[in-house]
């Protein structure tokens, strides 16, 4: 089914806020940012007559987001690893109610040092997806998802603990 250019509009003004998070977790440069979100952008309509009506739009269109973010990402994470640090970074694209600096400071920590696949995890349950939903959208088991996050969480959990053992 080919979408048109009506709902092509509809779901990227729809999404926007995920690309624009998306793209953060991608790149810490607000040029690169830019860039990322033009070109998920291009992809979504370039991916317009491949669109299978058995998706909602919103998932197909995170799912092409985060796959373009992560081809990015690979492509220029060497270049960028040797000039960057993470105080270099502004603050993460956090949901609204995820207001406490400090925690907000330790997640942008540890989302630096994960895989992409793990930061888009951590995005797309941040986002309010469900197991299920976040299974579609990266291609990965619901099963996976659950013990993926649950070793993030366990993760968090611990480096929270030790950052106020040490303060």
């Amino acid at each position: 089914m080919q979408l048109s250019e009506q709902d092509i509009i509809k779901v990227i003004e729809a999404n926007e806020g995920l690309l624009f998070k998306v793209a953060h977790q991608y790149c810490h440069d607000s040029n690169d940012r830019e860039d990322l979100v033009q070109e998920m952008i291009i992809a979504v309509w370039k991916s317009a007559n491949r669109y299978d009506p058995e998706y909602k739009l919103s998932t197909w269109m995170t799912r092409i987001a985060i796959n373009v973010a992560v081809s990015h990402y690979r492509k220029n994470r060497k270049h960028k690893e040797a000039t960057e640090t993470i105080d270099d970074h502004s603050s993460i694209a956090a949901p609204d109610n995820f207001e406490n600096s400090e925690q907000n400071h330790l997640l942008k920590q540890i989302l630096q040092q994960e895989t992409p696949l793990n930061r888009a995890l951590v995005i797309l349950y941040l986002e309010g997806n469900n197991q299920s939903e976040i299974a579609e959208i990266l291609g990965i088991s619901s099963s996976n998802v659950a013990s993926k996050l649950h070793r993030l969480k366990t993760k968090f959990a611990k480096q929270h603990a030790q950052e106020k053992q040490t303060a």
